[in-house]
């Protein structure tokens, strides 16, 4: 009976302790997106008592990060500004940004992941996008996929495969009404490192109708070694001697690229866009590439890739291949994810990170925040159409042709 006693004590003592471990979290980040978020407008419309009670209310009566975020998150989303979200220690985007921000390590922290991007609809996840040379890639997963559960538990991206972590697993999903399993070993690294790991293993050249063909999948240009893997690749495997023409895939990912990437294909910096940063605390500052003559330039065709998972950066690749014709951009309308984004951290045990907008920027003065970069030729691939081809890539692959032709 004593022993229940004890049993009884100690559990309540861990909700107490969780509840308001979250209470706390809840009310830091509420403070610090009132205070710094941009545009301004937004603190005062949003972040109300009235908002800030109810959804109090409701992190009272939860116990789990997973829960945290999906009571948080959606209202981070109605605010209608990008880099503004909540990623917890239950998140796998998480270990991505704990990299960029805190670690600055591209190989830390590690996490045991099959290499793939979803997109939650409802309380489903589906596969958004795999990652060349992962195990979600080689076990034939692709976009549209409806994921079920791993090992008969739910799927989740990060839980499925850290919450009690085995060498293999058989992973359930639904593809056309048709259920499918397969066994999936995942690896054991870095978010950051496997987007610019898989950066490096998408370079290959491929032949169409007696035309060489090369294609780079940039997934993110956050860190120095993925500038470099790119100009290696260009200046080697997919140069003007081994390639008629090439395809550029920035679909998906995260951004980070900027003036540097766009050097491999213009022999002067002359008709880069310059970028106004708007933000609350100062007058506007315009950035302006510094000049330089780049050398060995690739001056062959080139047809880019997009879709709204181009954010950040990468979308600037985008509006300058366009603007300058050095490219033609096939796909569909870019993410509009084009404010400046700041990490807050949690304390010193790591539980979360905010991303939080605190400027937006301009391109050559126009707004791309919420709008996105058009592409020259517009084409679908619904999330959830499972199409056995790439109809994105297909495209590209046909307009390269053409272009060569």
């Amino acid at each position: 009976m004593k022993n229940i006693f004890y049993l009884i004590i100690l559990f309540l003592s861990h909700n107490v302790f969780a509840e308001s471990k979250l209470e706390s979290a809840f009310k830091n980040v509420w403070n610090e997106s009132k205070q710094q978020i941009y545009p301004e407008v937004l603190a005062k419309k949003h972040f109300t008592d009235n908002n800030k009670n109810v959804l109090l209310k409701d992190i009272k009566k939860i116990d789990s990060w997973y829960s945290f975020e999906s009571i948080l998150n959606p209202f981070l989303l109605s605010l209608g500004v990008s880099h503004t979200y909540f990623y917890s220690v239950e998140n796998e985007s998480y270990y991505f940004m704990r990299s960029l921000f805190t670690t600055k390590d591209l190989m830390n922290p590690k996490i045991y992941h099959i290499g793939m991007q979803t997109k939650k609809d409802g309380e489903s996840f589906y596969v958004r996008s795999t990652l060349e040379g992962y195990p979600a890639s080689q076990i034939g997963l692709r976009r549209g996929d409806k994921l079920l559960s791993v090992n008969q538990k739910i799927f989740h991206p990060y839980l499925s495969f850290n919450d009690a972590p085995s060498k293999s697993y058989i992973i359930k999903f639904e593809r056309k009404n048709k259920v499918i399993e397969k066994s999936i070993k995942p690896v054991f690294e870095s978010p950051h490192w496997s987007f610019v790991n898989a950066s490096i293993n998408s370079a290959k050249v491929f032949s169409i109708n007696k035309k060489k063909i090369g294609y780079y999948h940039l997934w993110t240009g956050t860190h120095p070694r993925a500038l470099e893997e790119f100009k290696k690749a260009i200046s080697n495997k997919l140069n003007q001697k081994n390639t008629d023409g090439l395809i550029i895939d920035l679909r998906d990912g995260f951004g980070g690229a900027w003036w540097d990437y766009l050097d491999p294909f213009f022999t002067n910096r002359t008709s880069y866009f310059e970028a106004t940063v708007k933000n609350k605390s100062s007058e506007d500052k315009v950035l302006k590439p510094p000049q330089k003559i780049n050398k060995n330039v690739y001056n062959k065709p080139i047809v880019i890739i997009s879709n709204e998972g181009v954010r950040s950066g990468k979308e600037s690749l985008v509006y300058q291949f366009k603007k300058t014709k050095r490219a033609h951009v096939i796909g569909t309308t870019t993410g509009g994810m084009f404010s400046m984004g700041k990490g807050v951290f949690s304390d010193k045990n790591h539980d979360y990170i905010l991303y939080l907008s605190i400027a937006e920027l301009f391109l050559d003065g126009i707004k791309v925040e919420g709008v996105g970069i058009k592409p020259d030729t517009y084409v679908s691939y619904p999330l959830k159409s499972n199409s056995i081809i790439d109809p994105q890539l297909a495209a590209a692959k046909s307009k390269l042709l053409n272009l060569l032709n």
